[in-house]
């Protein structure tokens, strides 16, 4: 009797775990708790993202590297641009880019 219980209640639950896809034509994706094209569009594009901050920082190193400056500014500039993510490309684009031979000679 009891074995029965236990079965129904497995059954209950696990028609009701996936009643999902009774109810929508996509299945629910559940590691970002939405549906699979959400994911894969916000995985484009923060790897569109990726790609483009990674091609920006290495330009901005050979930025560095082109201009006459001691080779410890160099690596010193370098280091701040590539640890500081973003926002130190975008401060070394917008305002370093410059006056980083004034600052570093």
């Amino acid at each position: 009797m009891a074995i029965n219980a236990v079965n129904k209640i497995l059954t209950i639950s696990t028609l009701l775990k996936y009643a999902h896809y009774a109810t929508n034509s996509v299945p629910f994706c559940y590691i970002c708790r939405t549906k699979p094209q959400f994911f894969l569009k916000n995985l484009i594009i923060m790897s569109l993202i990726y790609v483009i901050g990674l091609v920006l920082a290495i330009l901005a190193v050979l930025d560095i590297c082109k201009k006459p400056i001691s080779t410890g500014g160099k690596i010193i500039a370098s280091a701040l641009v590539l640890l500081t993510s973003w926002i130190g490309l975008l401060v070394y684009y917008l305002y370093a880019k410059d006056h980083i031979t004034e600052w570093l000679k």
